[in-house]
C-alpha cells in the first residue's frame, strides 16, 4: 500500500514537471513568433502610440509622444509578474549607465496606483526609472500585448527597432539599448 502511494506520488511529480517543461517551450515558441507592436518594427511608433494617454504616479495625464526625440525603452510590467519585477533592477542599472542618452519608462498594466506604488517604493527604483500607469490597459492593447513583460526599443527618430516579448536579462537589454543609440 505504501509503495503504491510512492509510485503514484512519483508519477504525479513527473507529470507536473513534464507539463511545466512543455508549457515553457510552447510559451517561448509562441512569444517569439507573435508580431510586435502590431508588426510595426521599422516604422515610426508614435504615429500609433503617441496619443496613448498614461498617468504619472501623481495622477497627471501624459501622452507618450511627449517623450519622442530620444531613444526610449518602454516596458509593460505588473506587480503580479515575477519576470517583470526581475527586469526592473537591470533596467535601472542600465539607465544609470546611459543617463541622458536613453530613457526607460516602466508602464504598469492596469493596477491601482496604490498597488504599483507599494512595490515601487519598496524597490527604490523610482529614482532611476520613469514609472507611468496604464489604468485602462490602452498601451498594452495598442502594442498588441501577448505576454508579460513586453519591451519596446525605440530610436531617437521614433522608429521601433524591436518589440521583445518575454523577459530580458541585463546583457540582452544592454545589447538592445546599444542598437537604439
Amino acid at each position: 500500500m505504501k509503495q503504491q502511494r510512492y509510485i503514484i506520488f512519483g508519477l504525479l511529480v513527473l507529470a507536473v514537471v513534464l507539463a511545466v517543461t512543455q508549457y515553457s517551450h510552447i510559451y517561448s515558441f509562441l512569444a517569439d513568433r507573435q508580431p510586435g507592436a502590431n508588426g510595426r518594427e521599422g516604422e515610426n511608433i508614435f504615429a500609433e502610440l503617441g496619443s496613448v494617454a498614461l498617468e504619472t504616479l501623481d495622477g497627471e495625464t501624459v501622452m507618450l509622444d511627449q517623450y519622442a526625440g530620444r531613444p526610449l525603452v518602454l516596458n509593460s510590467w505588473a506587480t503580479w509578474c515575477p519576470f517583470c519585477k526581475d527586469e526592473l533592477p537591470a533596467f535601472a542599472a542600465i539607465q544609470r549607465e546611459y543617463q541622458g542618452e536613453v530613457l526607460f519608462i516602466a508602464i504598469n498594466r492596469g493596477e491601482s496606483n496604490t498597488q504599483a506604488r507599494r512595490y515601487i517604493d519598496a524597490s527604490e527604483l523610482e529614482v532611476h526609472l520613469l514609472f507611468l500607469q496604464d489604468p485602462r490597459d490602452d498601451f498594452y492593447d495598442a502594442i498588441g500585448g501577448f505576454s508579460m513583460p513586453e519591451t519596446l526599443f525605440i530610436n531617437e527618430d521614433g522608429m521601433l527597432v524591436e518589440h521583445k516579448r518575454g523577459p530580458l536579462d541585463e546583457a540582452q537589454t544592454r545589447e538592445r539599448v546599444e542598437q537604439i543609440l
